[in-house]
């Protein structure tokens, strides 16, 4: 497989991350040592370029923008079905707070399909547990509440949900739909799971107490059109 990794840096003969994802999930199921396989390739062949574009933006050479997305949206695969192992690797290679960063860019967002693997890293590398009912800690609710760059990244968020909802002709508006129901909405749904304790509402910051009304109900509102 190190033959193939190392192609998703290369674009000129065809992409292999379809085929590398297929590699980790067969038939909706994760195969553990195929992923852990792949992520120890990644590693070998691809930690430089994270480590040297670990924040990037619209500014970001276009290719280095398409490289750096697919490496990510590759990782996020290998940590499906709680694959502590892969995790832990996964989170090393990007940390938490250079992810945040690129979802909260306001200025000079990447595009936003290229997005859509972060915000599947943030869910599968960061928040999904095993185990339905696992409850937040105290400390983890907490962090999740008032971290300033986890905000930054819900307003971003929030703002392409806004685009959605009021630019019909949008040139970008398909994409915009992919961001908003193959990212946005697993994400946010994997963060109210594991993140947010509904019965201490009363410590939940005014700012994020907003955010959460603003982009609940643009997704009513999303609903109320897409399935009217």
């Amino acid at each position: 497989c190190d033959i193939f990794v190392s192609m998703l840096a290369d674009d000129r003969h065809g992409n292999p991350l379809e085929f590398l994802k297929g590699l980790c999930i067969v038939n909706g199921l994760p195969l553990p040592r195929n992923q852990t396989l792949l992520m120890a390739s990644i590693v070998a062949q691809h930690h430089s370029l994270l480590e040297s574009y670990q924040v990037i933006t619209a500014l970001t050479d276009r290719e280095r923008q398409r490289q750096v997305s697919v490496v990510v949206d590759l990782m996020a695969t290998c940590c499906i079905g709680f694959n502590s192992s892969t995790e832990q690797t996964a989170q090393m290679m990007l940390p938490l707070r250079p992810l945040l960063r690129v979802l909260g860019e306001m200025e000079h967002p990447i595009p936003l399909p290229l997005q859509v693997p972060y915000l599947s890293f943030l869910r599968l590398a960061y928040w999904v547990r095993e185990g339905e009912l696992e409850a937040p800690s105290v400390a983890e609710s907490h962090f999740w509440l008032s971290d300033p760059d986890w905000v930054n990244a819900q307003f971003q968020m929030q703002s392409v949900l806004q685009d959605y909802l009021t630019r019909k002709g949008w040139a970008q508006r398909e994409d915009c739909r992919r961001y908003i129901f193959e990212g946005l909405v697993p994400c946010l749904t994997e963060f109210f799971r594991t993140c947010w304790d509904p019965t201490c509402l009363e410590n939940v910051p005014p700012v994020q107490r907003t955010l959460v009304t603003a982009y609940l109900d643009s997704f009513r509102q999303i609903i109320s059109t897409e399935y009217a």
